[in-house]
């Protein structure tokens, strides 16, 4: 174990509990040691304990970049000294992975996110069907051909996963259900998307209990073709 993995895993031994994130920072850790993407999008920073082993994979690996966005908002509720934003970035510097990773501080807003060709994005806030279609009307435009989504605790709760249930299986019949159309910024790269690829949910629980936060909605995106190709220099993310 080097040294630079073990203080970030000590952090996130000591803060995983508070939002259940210690098991989803070494399940994100995992993946991205295995399928090497170029970024890690997360949505919801919290005290940052998967992006932070989510940078540890990227720095392990040699490339890759974590971005990560919060407004701090539920701050006050930890009890520390110290604003939100200084505490992210301190810790940033500490654990000695401010190369792999960019921490945005204020208000979520999709628009915000200039990165095209997404790999990983990861929604760790808004659980609300609206919300989670308005968000996904402005990512997938920008999927790369390979891309994994996640929605943390989804499968504990049923609108969310209901909707995603349905959301999946319209998408996969090759059709866009008119509230994501309708929300979506850039109609014809949704339409082409829509198309071509095939679309996955796997609902993951984390434990044998009923926890608010005991699951992660994994959404696969890939290339739906019938040709034989060479794997060599595929991007399989």
């Amino acid at each position: 174990m080097n040294s630079n993995f073990k203080n970030v895993f000590e952090y996130i031994e000591k803060e995983g509990e508070m939002y259940d994130t210690y098991s989803t920072a070494l399940f994100m850790y995992s993946l991205l040691k295995m399928k090497k993407p170029k970024n890690f999008i997360e949505f919801g920073t919290g005290l940052g304990c998967t992006s932070f082993m989510a940078a540890q994979a990227f720095k392990e690996n040699g490339f890759g970049k974590v971005y990560t966005f919060d407004n701090g908002e539920h701050w006050k509720g930890y009890g520390r000294e110290g604003t939100y934003k200084s505490f992210i970035e301190n810790k940033i510097k500490e654990l000695n992975i401010s190369k792999q990773i960019k921490f945005e501080f204020g208000d979520i807003y999709m628009n915000k996110l200039k990165l095209k060709k997404l790999d990983f994005v990861f929604f760790d806030f808004y659980k609300e069907p609206l919300a989670l279609l308005d968000m996904f009307a402005y990512i997938f435009p920008k999927v790369n051909k390979y891309c994994n989504v996640f929605v943390d605790s989804a499968p504990c709760f049923w609108p969310a996963y209901s909707m995603l249930s349905m959301l999946i299986d319209t998408l996969q019949k090759g059709k866009i259900p008119e509230t994501m159309y309708q929300l979506c910024p850039e109609k014809d790269k949704l339409k082409h998307l829509v198309s071509t690829s095939k679309f996955t949910l796997l609902n993951i629980r984390k434990r044998d209990n009923s926890a608010h936060q005991n699951g992660i909605a994994w959404i696969k995106i890939e290339p739906q073709d019938v040709l034989v190709r060479s794997l060599k220099n595929e991007d399989h993310t």
